[in-house]
């Protein structure tokens, strides 16, 4: 029996798996979402579902998500966040499996993610009980991560190589990338409504969210003080 299960499961990741896309991946991702996904992939393909379609079901478990917290149902509310992770994979491997990627996926995904990401974070400022400035302070850090991954850390990547510590560099050897992006702070969530805190959740994504784009920041600026090391980022 689990030979047989070892099969169908090989079968299915060489199907719907994608071959790296990136040359390095975040942790949680290569070593767990990326193992599971293909699984929800195969059976939203077993049903016949789309690929938006899926992405909108993503969409479903990240608002019943927000909706758990808001009723401190703490345990559903992490199972749903997985659920939306899961989902948020399975769409772009059933895409690419069917060879239905298009802009408007590309667009509807980008939209839905960031739903669920103000929604989700949102929720968790407003139930913790915690001083106001708190919850206020991991929504500017997850924004601020945005804007300045889009105005400062990208446009330096594209003219430069950026200069890594041994440390990073040791990971990045071995194509995964340390650091805290949104899927490894929806897992560091969702152990803590695990616990019944989400104060725990609103501290933890504050700290490492703050640390993730002040590291960026600081190779960017090490990079700058190099402009000898100009071949740029891929």
């Amino acid at each position: 029996m689990t030979g047989v299960v070892s099969r169908w499961y090989r079968s299915i990741v060489q199907r719907y798996a994608p071959t790296p896309r990136r040359p390095f991946e975040y942790p949680v991702n290569r070593y767990y979402a990326h193992r599971v996904d293909p699984v929800l992939t195969w059976l939203a393909d077993r049903l016949g579902l789309s690929p938006n379609t899926v992405t909108l079901l993503s969409l479903a478990a990240g608002l019943i998500a927000t909706a758990a917290v808001f009723e401190r149902q703490f345990a559903w509310a992490a199972v749903a966040i997985q659920l939306h992770h899961l989902l948020d994979g399975a769409d772009g491997n059933l895409a690419r499996a069917r060879q239905m990627t298009s802009e408007f996926g590309r667009r509807l995904d980008i939209a839905t993610d960031q739903i669920v990401r103000f929604c989700l974070f949102g929720s968790l400022a407003l139930v913790a009980q915690l001083p106001a400035w708190l919850g206020v302070a991991m929504m500017a850090t997850l924004y601020l991560d945005i804007a300045l991954v889009a105005w400062v850390v990208r446009p330096c990547m594209q003219r430069h190589r950026l200069v890594r510590s041994r440390w990073k560099q040791w990971f990045m050897d071995r194509g995964l990338m340390p650091g805290f992006d949104i899927f490894t702070l929806y897992l560091i969530v969702s152990l803590c409504l695990l616990a019944g805190s989400p104060e725990a959740a609103v501290i933890m994504v504050t700290i490492l969210k703050t640390i993730d784009w002040s590291y960026r920041l600081k190779e960017c600026w090490t990079t700058m003080r190099h402009p000898h090391r100009n071949a740029p980022e891929r």
